[in-house]
């Protein structure tokens, strides 16, 4: 401790070493009670802090010093050399019967699994089960639900690409099936009222319904776009939010220019699945530029006719 060759991770483990002799050799207490004393002012931030702790076992916890600084037990050890020989490492108690297991008879990744967890605490875990990977749709309407403002809404789903080769399964046409330039049915249900959607500040908004015959769950909205004042809306933006239950996607319009004197339209469609045949409920969001100025509104159509959902 009092050589200036020692450093001072070398005086902590010999101030701890003499700590714990000191219910070993009870002759010797007040002599170590002066040496840990004296580092209690050392330049040292570890060995002041040690000191100051030793000292306060002396005078305020002496009753426990003895059950604090007690001696550790070695710890048990059995390992195996060689096939059958047992080597004991410490020499203090009788080796414990190895017990052999059969091997596996074939590869169980799951049960490998399930004892690593086992070792690493507790019965209360779930077993690991292999599943098979599934892909998910990016949700493209986060930004429009918080503009909304309603929770219960959902934005259209991105439209994903299509990989080179997919097996055929047998299952009814999903919403975003049948994107090409083609029509999007050969067997169109006639008859469904067209609605006014929107109509301010000279901007009219209607939509046209279409329902497929072999596919009733889906509704394809048409929507055009007019405008009636003197001035052509330009950057114009159309985006609409469905409740949970449906799933919406939204095509690409033919244009970003509204216009003026109702001299042309945006055409822009949207595809609406509705497997639980429930009414049909929107919030569209309109941004565009007029007359130098950028506008934006919000408004919710409920008045959809019931062929277009039922």
């Amino acid at each position: 401790l009092i050589s200036n060759m020692s450093t001072s991770v070398t005086r902590g483990y010999a101030l701890t070493a003499i700590m714990k002799l000191s219910t070993r050799f009870t002759c010797t207490v007040n002599r170590i009670k002066k040496v840990v004393s004296i580092y209690g002012s050392s330049i040292d931030v570890e060995l002041q802090q040690r000191a100051v702790e030793y000292n306060a076992l002396f005078k305020k916890y002496d009753h426990m010093r003895s059950a604090l600084l007690e001696r550790m037990p070695v710890m048990e050890k059995v390992t195996t050399n060689g096939p059958s020989e047992i080597v004991q490492t410490n020499g203090e108690t009788e080796p414990a019967p190895l017990e052999t297991k059969p091997p596996p008879s074939g590869p169980q990744p799951t049960s490998q699994a399930n004892d690593l967890l086992d070792l690493l605490g507790g019965n209360d875990i779930t077993p690991v089960i292999p599943t098979a990977p599934t892909s998910k749709p990016a949700s493209a309407g986060g930004e429009l639900l918080d503009l909304l403002g309603d929770i219960t809404l959902t934005g259209a789903p991105a439209a994903a690409p299509t990989p080179a080769s997919v097996p055929q399964i047998t299952q009814p046409p999903f919403l975003l099936d049948g994107l090409s330039s083609q029509p999007l049915f050969n067997d169109i249900a006639p008859g469904i009222p067209s609605i006014t959607a929107y109509s301010k500040n000279g901007l009219k908004i209607e939509f046209t319904f279409e329902r497929s015959n072999t596919n009733p769950s889906v509704t394809v909205i048409t929507i055009q776009a007019s405008n009636s004042t003197e001035l052509d809306m330009t950057d114009f933006v159309f985006q609409a939010a469905v409740p949970k239950t449906f799933q919406l996607q939204l095509l690409s319009p033919n244009s970003s220019v509204v216009p003026a004197f109702n001299t042309g339209t945006i055409t822009q469609v949207i595809k609406v699945l509705n497997p639980q045949k429930q009414q049909l409920r929107m919030r569209i969001k309109l941004t565009y530029n007029h007359k130098g100025s950028a506008m934006q509104d919000l408004a919710q159509v409920n008045n959809f006719p019931p062929q277009s959902w039922q």
